[in-house]
């Protein structure tokens, strides 16, 4: 019994994988500039302004909550 490797490769899994692969730079930068758990449990000073408070809710709504199953999902 020969083991052949596949002649082609699966195009769109690929580009699945690039898509988590960028999708996780936003949640590893807040990660990174807030710092270990804040990044989950925010303590916004009161003077932030509404785009830290817009980037933090996009980056964790929507970005957080999606991508780290989709990245799971596509490297297993």
């Amino acid at each position: 019994m020969s083991l052949n490797p596949p002649t082609t490769r699966a195009v769109s899994m690929d580009f699945m994988r690039g898509v988590a692969i960028l999708l996780i730079l936003p949640v590893n930068l807040l990660g990174f500039t807030v710092g270990g758990y804040a990044a989950f449990w925010p303590n916004f000073p009161y003077d932030a302004g509404f785009l830290d408070h817009a980037a933090f809710f996009v980056t964790s709504f929507f970005v957080q909550g999606k991508v780290y199953p989709l990245l799971a999902l596509m490297f297993g």
